[in-house]
């Protein structure tokens, strides 16, 4: 059997490194793992003067999901093993029997000539706490004395815990003759070495770095290793708290992370960089708010500290440190503090007055639904706008409500006002993605525009984007003051960025121009809301007027019937729309079609001289259509109609004999 497995068949080989793009997969991977311990067993006892041996010792690799067929020559040629790369799928050595244990079961049980065995985990973000691979004193030095030819082991990950120190006493003399080399490389950048003299492990980077991660048994060994780092006065060049960072206890003076271990041993740590959640993960009650007295206490405590960072809008910081607050000592060793959130604003600290400078020469700020960021949000735009500082953009991301022309400010959802916009240069207000979102959209009115662009006395631009924005229709020429026809707002209104129609306000008129997308057709959604027709009732026209394209017409809960004459759409508010020639294609989404409705929709669409499709989604349609009440016209042209009762289920109606067939 080893012959055959092993076969060189299809095998890359480069000197003694034999590998193959060939995965077997069911009986053959049992197989093929039978036969690494065959192979191995083979050149146990038949390594001396190896018949046919046409290359340098081989390299053996053990994949995590499989062992590669063909990866080896054949077992006729007896190699010895230069080196066995388990390749994420150790679990244990079992001291017992003396073999390694794999994830699949499966034992190695012939490792007497291997000289250097890597050990690979996974990549720890896709691993849980529970899938920590706990390697015992015993279990190691089991490896060592197994492995009667190792120079040389290396465990490589984070997935490892490794005991923290081998007592002298357990260490064979053998052993410590041998003197084989054993490594730990993790990936926060750190290679820790065995020291046979005394059983403990060296940090052979100068000054390391270390991360503590979110994983409760990643941050055990952590902080066993930032303590004894500590204890031999060896710097930490960096600490990163990656998602994990709770509070600093004041009391205790030690750092708290969100499983409840506490980090005690921070005196040598140098930069210390401190990151969050990307927000849109986190809730209100995820904020984690960092006092006055936290920050000080952090900065005496770290005594080598050069800098500290905080990165995320999880965190919410002091809005100033009185200076009667700062010790003189932290004012002396000048620490750079550093706050960077994800509106591409960094804030650092002014040790002179206390205050934060933001060092983006024109920052952006965004506002979103939560309620603890925007009160920070509105701190810091209140902190611009009195030093003068213009906003570059203001994005409310789904937070606004409205715009309180009485006493010239906005609004938010929350209910907090946003009062001072005099710096704001650009005022985008994005929308829910679907106008279901908000049972009633929201009407910004004439006289809510108008206040809104003359409070903001910077502002270049204002965008409204998103179905549940409904703007006046026009703004009368009387009322706009003259102030505002020479700054040039520019004003516009994306009702839908993937449907392609952006609506651009012409200060010389008061009517909205319409920004076509670059092959010059669009798709027009009517939803159910009054305002929503109205506002596309006459943006139908404008754009039927203009001879634009419109390759769909989608009406969902909209649609009610057909008026009498079948010449145009009644609407759910009462609206009519009339027969249209640029339409390409009607859908009629969620509204249920008897008989009688569904002739006239055809009698519609014959008029309609550009429709090609008719589509009813989501709702009952009639069985069966007298084929002598289709009418020819719609033959001639093509037209299809199409039903579809649920998702992945389509009929085509054939207009020939009115039956519905599947498709």
């Amino acid at each position: 059997m080893a012959a055959e497995m092993f076969s060189a068949t299809g095998a890359n080989t480069m000197g003694g490194l034999i590998t193959t793009d060939m995965t077997p997969s069911g009986a053959e991977y049992m197989d093929n793992c039978l036969n690494v311990s065959e192979y191995l067993a083979s050149v146990r006892d038949e390594k001396q003067n190896p018949p046919h041996l046409v290359s340098p010792p081989a390299e053996l690799t053990v994949k995590s999901e499989t062992i590669q067929k063909n990866q080896i020559v054949t077992s006729q040629r007896r190699i010895p093993v230069s080196s066995l790369h388990l390749d994420q799928c150790f679990s244990k050595f079992d001291v017992t029997n003396a073999c390694i244990v794999l994830k699949s079961g499966l034992r190695l049980t012939n490792l007497k000539t291997v000289k250097v065995l890597r050990v690979t985990g996974r990549i720890r973000e896709t691993v849980g706490d529970s899938k920590g691979i706990e390697v015992s004193r015993e279990e190691l030095l089991g490896i060592f004395q197994t492995c009667e030819t190792l120079k040389e082991i290396r465990f490589e990950g984070r997935e490892f815990l490794l005991p923290h120190s081998v007592p002298a006493e357990m260490i064979p003399p053998t052993l410590k003759t041998r003197n084989i080399m054993v490594s730990h490389e993790d990936r926060q950048g750190m290679t820790h070495q065995l020291n046979w003299d005394d059983g403990q492990w060296q940090t052979t980077t100068n000054e390391p770095a270390l991360r503590i991660p979110q994983e409760e048994l990643d941050q055990q060994w952590a902080l066993e290793e930032l303590a004894r780092l500590s204890t031999d006065g060896i710097p930490v060049s960096s600490l990163h708290l990656d998602q994990c960072f709770s509070k600093f206890n004041v009391t205790n003076a030690c750092i708290v992370l969100e499983s409840g271990l506490r980090l005690t041993n921070p005196k040598t740590v140098e930069v210390l960089r401190v990151s969050g959640r990307m927000r849109e993960t986190v809730d209100d009650s995820k904020s984690i708010k960092v006092t006055r007295e936290e920050l000080l206490g952090l900065f005496q405590t770290c005594g080598a500290l050069k800098e500290i960072r905080f990165e995320g809008r999880e965190f919410l910081l002091p809005h100033s440190l009185p200076t009667e607050m700062i010790p003189p000592t932290l004012k002396t060793r000048n620490i750079m503090v550093s706050y960077e959130d994800t509106r591409g604003m960094i804030h650092q600290l002014n040790w002179d007055d206390g205050h934060w400078q933001t060092t983006t020469s024109e920052p952006a700020l965004r506002i979103s639904q939560e309620v603890l960021d925007q009160q920070w949000a509105l701190e810091e735009l209140a902190r611009l706008t009195t030093d003068g500082i213009p906003v570059s953009c203001l994005h409310l991301d789904r937070c606004f409500s409205k715009f309180d022309v009485t006493n010239a400010c906005i609004v938010l959802m929350s209910g907090l006002r946003v009062t001072r916009l005099k710096t704001v240069k650009v005022l985008r207000l994005e929308g829910f993605p679907g106008i279901g979102t908000i049972p009633s959209g929201i009407e910004v009115t004439r006289g809510e525009l108008l206040g809104l662009l003359q409070t903001c006395e910077t502002l270049e631009e204002i965008r409204f984007e998103g179905l549940e924005y409904f703007l006046p229709l026009y703004i009368p020429a009387e009322l706009m003051p003259p102030t505002l026809k020479t700054r040039n707002i520019k004003v516009s209104y994306e009702r839908d960025r993937k449907h392609g129609v952006v609506h651009q306000l012409n200060w010389d008129d008061g009517q909205w121009q319409h920004q076509i997308t670059a092959d010059g057709s669009v798709r027009v959604d009517i939803f159910q809301e009054e305002l929503d027709q109205q506002w596309v009732k006459k943006e139908l026209a404008v754009l039927s007027t203009a001879g634009v394209s419109i390759t769909q017409l989608v009406l969902t809960k909209s649609f009610i019937n057909i008026t009498d004459d079948t010449q145009s759409i009644i609407l759910t508010s009462g609206c009519t729309i009339p027969v249209l020639h640029t339409v390409r294609e009607l859908r009629i989404r969620y509204t249920d079609v008897d008989l009688e409705v569904f002739l006239r929709i055809l009698t519609y669409i014959k008029e309609c001289t550009e429709i090609t499709q008719l589509v009813f989604e989501y709702c009952k349609v009639p069985d069966e259509v007298d084929a002598k009440m289709i009418h020819h016209p719609l033959k001639q042209r093509g037209v299809k109609v199409y039903w579809f009762p649920k998702p992945g289920e389509m009929y085509l109606l054939d207009l020939d004999v009115g039956n519905w067939k599947r498709n």
